[in-house]
C-alpha cells in the first residue's frame, strides 16, 4: 500500500492520498486502541511521508531536458544563465547559443537538425526556454 519510490507526478498524486487515507484511518483508531497498539500505522505514516519528502526535495536535473521526442522532432527544456534579466536578454542569448537555422539545399533533404520555434518563459526568478527541433527529410 505505501508507495516507497515515486517517480513521477501520478506517484506522487497516490502517495498524497494514501497519506491521507492512513491519516483519517490512525485518527479513527486512537480512540479505540492505546497509543502503543499504533506504532505500526504511525510507522506507515513516517514511511509516506519521508517518500513524499524524498521526491520533493530530490537534486534539480540537468539540462537541456527532453520533454518529447520522436522520429524526426523534439521538444527540450533548457535554463538560461543566471545573469540574464530580461526577456530581451533571453532571447538574444538564446538566439546566439542556440538557435539552428534551416538549411536551405534545392534539390535534396540533408537530415540536418534545425529550430522550428521556441518559447522564452521566466520560472522562479529563473529563465528558460522550450526548443522545438526538426529534422530535414
Amino acid at each position: 500500500m505505501v508507495i516507497k519510490d515515486i517517480d513521477n507526478g501520478r506517484d506522487l498524486r497516490k502517495a498524497y492520498d494514501e497519506l491521507n487515507f492512513l491519516c483519517r484511518v490512525y485518527e479513527g483508531l486512537s480512540g479505540l486502541y492505546e497509543y502503543d497498539e499504533l506504532a505500526t500505522m504511525r510507522n506507515l505514516i513516517t514511511r509516506q511521508k519521508a517518500a513524499i519528502r524524498e521526491y520533493n526535495h530530490r537534486p534539480t536535473p540537468e539540462y537541456p531536458l527532453c520533454i518529447r521526442c520522436d522520429s524526426d522532432s523534439c521538444m527540450l527544456l533548457d535554463k538560461l544563465p543566471d545573469s540574464i534579466g530580461t526577456e530581451a536578454e533571453a532571447r538574444a542569448h538564446f538566439v546566439r547559443n542556440f538557435y539552428i537555422p534551416r538549411p536551405c539545399y534545392a534539390y535534396d533533404c540533408t537530415g540536418q537538425a534545425f529550430t522550428t520555434r521556441y518559447k522564452v518563459f521566466q520560472r522562479r526568478g529563473a529563465w528558460y526556454v522550450y526548443h522545438f527541433m526538426a529534422r530535414d527529410v
